[in-house]
């Protein structure tokens, strides 16, 4: 690209166009032309790579093979639920009735205790991660990209709106209550910001930033209102208030730009984060306080990270988090004991999304592992 703009470059320099014909102007067109056109070339990069022939093409051979690396007498693992309609498991959540719900990217499932579907939706595949939600207008949100609209879709499956931006783009969505009002926030690239939707669809504000990676609305320990916590371009973790106003902001130890929600220690709200990288996983507060670093072989910052606390015996406490190496569509499971030590690690030879520890009839837990229209089951041996 950068070699077929030359021609045009020195047409300009040649003619007798005043502007031009000054060194510096022409030095600062052509830096500014080559980063359009590396950005350009970036762009279709990112939005290629959900293209399956290309990620088995480049899965380094670490990932290539799915393998138990450590701690395969550890844990039973069976098959829970399939059903390949759903696609890619994206969510795994409880219902207010306490009905099982497997979100995948083309629809979902209400499992009852004996696995009885209670009901279920189709809806076009999205590519991005869906998540279910508890709107008065919708159940499953598409979360969109930077080559997808976020999309609700009702607990039938049906279409209840859209909303697309698609200059400068996507990155993120999520949908919840704050200050009492149902809130759908958009993260957006570039310098799109931050923008909050009512459960319409209807955008009701836009705030500025740079390249808001990954959105959600979590809760403080203090029990006050719910908060907007977004990352942004400076690898920084920034909080909102219901208006969109900047309440805090603070640097983690290491660039974040995804990151999950997640229980942690003896406190069941999911309101801490953990973020991969530097083959690490990194559990941080709200305000960006390191409370654990977890060994994790393999997992980089541009992997999508997730974890739950589980309890597979009244004596257990242990915590396992799934890394998705989306590039490959691989994903790799790790388990860690009540110390933080790493005790099992699983090559998975899947896209897997979701995680969730699910409270058995013995009343300890089993964890559950969404992948590719599939949901495993985890128990300790």
């Amino acid at each position: 690209m950068i070699v077929a703009g030359m021609p045009l470059l020195q047409a300009w320099a040649s003619a007798n166009i005043p502007f031009v014909n000054n060194r510096y102007t022409l030095a600062a067109v052509v830096v500014a032309a080559a980063a359009v056109m590396v950005f350009g070339i970036f762009f279709i990069f990112r939005s290629l790579t959900f293209l399956l022939p290309l990620r088995k093409l480049s899965t380094p051979p670490e990932l290539r093979t799915a393998k138990v690396i450590l701690g395969k007498d550890l844990f039973s693992k069976s098959a829970y639920y399939q059903d390949p309609s759903l696609g890619v498991i994206t969510d795994i959540e409880k219902s207010a009735d306490g009905q099982l719900v497997v979100v995948g990217e083309s629809g979902a499932v209400f499992l009852n205790p004996n696995l009885q579907p209670a009901g279920i939706a189709h809806y076009p595949k999205c590519i991005s991660k869906v998540s279910f939600v508890s709107l008065s207008t919708g159940t499953f949100l598409c979360r969109g990209s930077w080559s997808s609209d976020v999309v609700l879709f009702n607990r039938d499956g049906q279409l209840v709106w859209t909303y697309s931006a698609r200059s400068p783009g996507i990155d993120d969505a999520i949908a919840g209550q704050i200050a009492g009002s149902e809130a759908v926030i958009v993260g957006l690239n570039g310098d799109g910001g931050v923008r909050r939707l009512d459960s319409q669809g209807k955008e009701l504000w836009q705030q500025p930033d740079g390249n808001v990676w990954h959105v959600e609305i979590a809760t403080p320990d203090n029990g006050s209102d719910a908060m907007i916590l977004h990352t942004n371009a400076r690898g920084q973790l920034v909080l909102r208030d219901a208006t969109g106003n900047v309440v805090g902001h603070s640097k983690p130890e290491a660039y974040v730009s995804h990151f999950s929600l997640t229980a942690w220690d003896d406190h069941p709200t999911r309101n801490d984060l953990i973020a991969a990288g530097n083959g690490s996983l990194y559990i941080l507060s709200m305000h960006a306080q390191t409370l654990a670093r977890l060994s994790a072989p393999g997992a980089a910052g541009v992997d999508e990270a997730q974890g739950t606390p589980v309890r597979f015996s009244a004596s257990d406490k242990s915590y396992a988090a799934l890394v998705r190496h989306s590039t490959w569509a691989r994903s790799v499971l790790y388990i860690y004991d009540r110390q933080q030590r790493l005790i099992y690690q699983e090559i998975l030879g899947h896209d897997c999304r979701a995680l969730f520890a699910q409270t058995n009839s013995s009343g300890n837990e089993d964890l559950l592992l969404g992948c590719d229209g599939l949901v495993w089951k985890y128990n300790q041996n």
